[in-house]
């Protein structure tokens, strides 16, 4: 299996993400679908244009930098670094399964629900699967909802606090 892309990671995010792929994805879905994952972090860059190869060879995976956690954030009791592997395994769920998108693909509201529905149900089957491997707690509805809940904050938090920039009439 070749391992899955990073594009300008940085030092810190590639080496966190790849094992949490490798110890809780199951080995044969590593196997066929590994080399075709593509992840990007933004935190390493101002922007980035994807090429075509990229776009039309891989299942490019976006993480957002507010679910990725610090350096004192790494390790499996702590709640930010937990919902960070959720969130990984969700999208590559995502990935694997092909799933379209309702904004890009137009699918319908019902079938997005089904294919998030089996992307929860799979990243938190592989998550807690690694977690008894492990012997650390599974991952809960109740502890997502909650990590959810923050994330969903700080995302408004970016947007919606500040006022729209105001641009020269041309």
């Amino acid at each position: 299996m070749d391992a899955p892309q990073f594009a300008d990671c940085g030092p810190f995010l590639a080496p966190i993400v790849r094992p949490i792929i490798e110890e809780c994805v199951p080995e044969d879905v590593v196997e066929e679908h590994g080399d075709s994952l593509f992840f990007i972090f933004m935190s390493a860059r101002d922007g980035l244009r994807l090429t075509k190869h990229v776009r039309e060879n891989f299942e490019v995976i976006i993480l957002s930098d507010h679910v990725a956690p610090s350096k004192g954030e790494i390790g499996e009791g702590n709640p930010v670094f937990r919902y960070f592997m959720y969130v990984v395994l969700h999208e590559v769920a995502h990935a694997i399964r092909g799933h379209s998108s309702a904004i890009y693909d137009g699918t319908s509201p019902e079938e997005s629900a089904a294919q998030e529905e089996e992307a929860d149900s799979l990243a938190t089957k592989w998550f807690n699967d690694w977690a008894v491997e492990v012997g650390c707690e599974s991952i809960t509805e109740e502890e997502l909802g909650i990590a959810q809940e923050k994330n969903q904050d700080a995302m408004q938090a970016l947007w919606w606090e500040a006022p729209p920039p105001q641009f020269p009439a041309t």
